[in-house]
C-alpha cells in the first residue's frame, strides 16, 4: 500500500498471484493492480507468464541499447520513465504440482535474478522454507521470517542471532549483516479486520475515482496532440503544459503525455 500511495498507477503496476486464502483479494480494486490470479487458472497465468517473459526480454533490450545497467540509469539518459512491474505471489507451495509449475518456476528465477535491473519485482511468502528450491531462494535478495514454530527454520533464512521472536502478532525478523528484529503494521487503521478492510476499500475507492479523472484528462490531451509525439512537436507541448506528466507505451518507447493539472 505504500507504494500505491506513493507511486501513481502508472508508474508502478502490480500483479497479484493470490495462491493462498484470498489474503490478496481486498487489494484487487486497486488502480495499480494490472490484474489477479487464482492458482485454478491455469491458462490465464500461462498467459501472464508469456507477457512477462516478454517484457523483461523488451527492458533488457532497451538497456543494451542504451549501454546502461539499470533502469534507474536509463531513465536519467534518456528522460524517459520505466514503470516498475511487481509480481505479488502469496503462497509459494500454491502452484506445486500445477500444469504451469514448470515454467511459472522459470519466470520467477529469472525475475529474481535480472529483475531488479529491470525494474521488475517479486514479492513471495511461503509457509516453508523447505519448499523452496535453493537455487531460487539464493537469488531472493530480502528475506524476512514472521513466528515460526521451530526457531531453527528462522536461523535458516536470516542466520544465527542474539535474538528471539517473541510470540506477538506481526513481530517478525529481516536478515542483514546483523538479523534485525521488526514490526509489521496494518495496511490502515480499524479495531477490528472488518474495520480494517472497510477502511482499506474507502481509500481504494478514492484513490481509483481520483485515477479515472487523471486519466481521462490525460487521454483527451493525448487525443487533441495525437499527431505531436516526436520532434519539435513534442518540445512545444512540453514547454506549453504544466510539468506533471503521465506516460504510456508508444512506438516501442516509454512516451511522456501532459495533461492540466
Amino acid at each position: 500500500m505504500k507504494l500505491a500511495r506513493k507511486l501513481t498507477h502508472n508508474q508502478v503496476h502490480f500483479y497479484l498471484l493470490d495462491f493462498g486464502t484470498n489474503d490478496l483479494l481486498p487489494l484487487k480494486n486497486l488502480p495499480h493492480v494490472a490484474d489477479t490470479f487464482q492458482n485454478d487458472e491455469d491458462e490465464k497465468i500461462e498467459k501472464l507468464i508469456k507477457r512477462l517473459n516478454k517484457e523483461l526480454k523488451k527492458r533488457k533490450k532497451l538497456l543494451s541499447k542504451k549501454a546502461v545497467a539499470n533502469v534507474a540509469t536509463y531513465e536519467e539518459a534518456t528522460g524517459k520513465v520505466m514503470p516498475r512491474i511487481v509480481v505479488v505471489l502469496d503462497n509459494y507451495e500454491g502452484f506445486k504440482e500445477m500444469s504451469y509449475q514448470d515454467d511459472l518456476f522459470k519466470l520467477l528465477t529469472k525475475i529474481a535474478r535480472d529483475g531488479l535491473s529491470t525494474g521488475i519485482h517479486l514479492l513471495i511468502t511461503a509457509g516453508l522454507i523447505s519448499s523452496i528450491r535453493p537455487q531460487f531462494l539464493n537469488n531472493i535478495k530480502e528475506q524476512l521470517v514472521l513466528k515460526l514454530n521451530e526457531d531453527g527454520d528462522v536461523t535458516t533464512i536470516v542466520g544465527k542471532s542474539k535474538f528471539k521472536i517473541e510470540d506477538i502478532e506481526g513481530r517478525g525478523m529481516i536478515r542483514r549483516d546483523e538479523p534485525l528484529l521488526f514490526q509489521t503494521a496494518m495496511l490502515t487503521s480499524g479495531a477490528t479486520v472488518l474495520e480494517v478492510i472497510q477502511n482499506l476499500n474507502k481509500e481504494i475507492e478514492e484513490m481509483d475515482k481520483a485515477w479515472q479523472e487523471y486519466t481521462e484528462n490525460a487521454i483527451l490531451l493525448s487525443r487533441i496532440y495525437d499527431q505531436s509525439f516526436t520532434g519539435r512537436s513534442l518540445n512545444l507541448i512540453e514547454e506549453a503544459l504544466p510539468k506533471d506528466s503521465l506516460f504510456y507505451w508508444h512506438n516501442e518507447e516509454y512516451i511522456f503525455i501532459k495533461y492540466p493539472s
